[in-house]
């Protein structure tokens, strides 16, 4: 159906390699572009001969989702600069009916607490993510959005109490509660034997045109979005968002999103151990602090796109760690806040910004000479870290690796010269990915920083 019977209409089909010709690929090239997603080991797999697949034989299936990259008609090859727009087109008998999932069903729902599972809207209608029947599920679903940055990343789309939250929010881009014919998101089991219902009065007729745009919030809410320049036009990367209301409790729950990372690059709340793109909290108070958290810069010059809604009463501020300064953030207008990333480090340091709440006014924060530990690359990768000691006296230290749970799964004895020093760390065994917190003591000191593991 994709590939319009192999014909070559202009603005109609695509292309989809990644196999051999007997196996119905078209052979510009063998690399996969269209793929499925595994949940045990939360990864993309190639859609090809080589995992014994084909598109001779598969037919479509209502319900089930691919990830696919899209080369335009099939009037050009996979290599053309100048793709031309086209229409994907499928012929059969249309679902209907309630369509329930789970565990054991023919597109089953992960039995893990905290897997992801991709499904496509079974109909050929919008559904309200509201209103479907959700048991050990996330109130969140994710989806991807092909304009975010440059390759594409996740937006998250949490409804919780008839409130909608969508993240990265701009005001006027984004998925929203109403999942579209066509569109696949990921669900996340909370706990084991989840049931995803998806009844026929959960169809709609709330269409969008592009399927990204929002609604309205009705909320006070603090979104922060990551730009970079591109020729001179400036691209949304990624973003997140805070939300404040009475209801919500400062601790992680239903209300909040998990952070679904992109290839690119990522910007994130830090709350409780947990990466999150929507964090719901109470109203804040003095001194409340939201820790951001970015990962991924590969750019020299990015910029920090921040505005409020409905926040015209409180006083925040921007502070950043490595240049060591503050500066207040308008909350009836859009901040925009540029910063460079060098080759030091610390310029691109997971947890150089955070946002302060402070009544008091302005508290700039002190360039003093003080002992610190860094870790870098921040999000670890390949089972090894760089580990910066930034006047630290000298001594015997234990570098403790402390998982979400508090159990410690690394002890490593390491002799200091004092002063300045770059040590490298490796780890013996693969750990899970998520946060942990890397810490260095002996009896007289105690140092600490989080770290993420990919």
């Amino acid at each position: 159906n994709w590939q319009d019977q192999g014909g070559s209409t202009a603005n109609t089909g695509t292309l989809i390699t990644g196999g051999i010709l007997a196996d119905g690929f078209d052979q510009n090239t063998t690399n996969a572009s269209l793929y499925t997603y595994n949940a045990s080991t939360r990864s993309y797999v190639g859609f090809t001969s080589t995992n014994s697949k084909n598109t001779k034989y598969t037919p479509l299936k209502a319900g089930i989702a691919y990830y696919m990259f899209v080369y335009g008609d099939r009037t050009n090859t996979a290599y053309t600069s100048s793709p031309n727009y086209t229409t994907l087109s499928a012929t059969g008998t249309l679902i209907t009916g309630d369509q329930t999932y789970n565990s054991s069903s023919a597109t089953p729902l992960s039995n893990t607490v905290g897997q992801y599972t991709l499904l496509g809207n079974p109909f050929a209608s919008p559904i309200d993510w509201a209103a479907v029947t959700k048991t050990n599920l996330s109130n969140t679903y994710w989806g991807w959005d092909p304009n975010l940055n440059s390759t594409g990343g996740y937006i998250t789309v949490n409804t919780s109490g008839g409130v909608t939250l969508i993240s990265p929010f701009t005001g006027s881009t984004g998925l929203n509660q109403y999942i579209q014919p066509g569109q696949g998101f990921f669900v996340q089991t909370s706990a084991s034997s989840p049931v995803l219902v998806i009844h026929e009065n959960d169809k709609v007729g709330n269409f969008n045109a592009n399927a990204f745009r929002t609604t309205t919030n009705p909320i006070p809410l603090i979104a922060v979005n990551l730009l970079y320049d591109n020729a001179g036009a400036q691209v949304l990367a990624d973003g997140t968002l805070a939300a404040f209301d009475p209801k919500f409790s400062n601790a992680t729950g239903k209300e909040d999103a998990v952070k679904m990372m992109n290839a690119a690059e990522n910007i994130s709340l830090v709350n409780e151990n947990s990466l999150l793109s929507i964090d719901a909290r109470q109203m804040p108070t003095e001194k409340d602090t939201l820790l951001l958290n970015m990962s991924r810069l590969s750019k020299p010059q990015y910029t920090l796109q921040i505005f409020a809604q409905q926040m015209d009463d409180v006083k925040a501020y921007l502070e950043d760690k490595y240049l060591n300064a503050s500066q207040p953030l308008l909350m009836s207008d859009t901040n925009r806040i540029s910063f460079a990333v060098t080759s030091d480090p610390a310029s691109y340091d997971v947890s150089r910004f955070r946002i302060v709440f402070n009544k008091s006014g302005l508290q700039q924060i002190i360039p003093e000479k003080k002992s610190s530990i860094r870790v870098f690359p921040n999000p670890v990768k390949n089972h090894q870290v760089q580990l910066a000691l930034h006047e630290i006296e000298k001594g015997q230290y234990n570098v403790r690796l402390i998982n979400a749970t508090g159990q410690e799964v690394l002890n490593q004895v390491i002799i200091h010269d004092g002063g300045n020093a770059n040590i490298t760390i490796s780890f013996n065994k693969q750990f899970h990915s998520g946060i942990y917190t890397l810490q260095l003591v002996n009896k007289t000191a105690h140092y600490h920083q989080q770290i993420f593991i990919e």
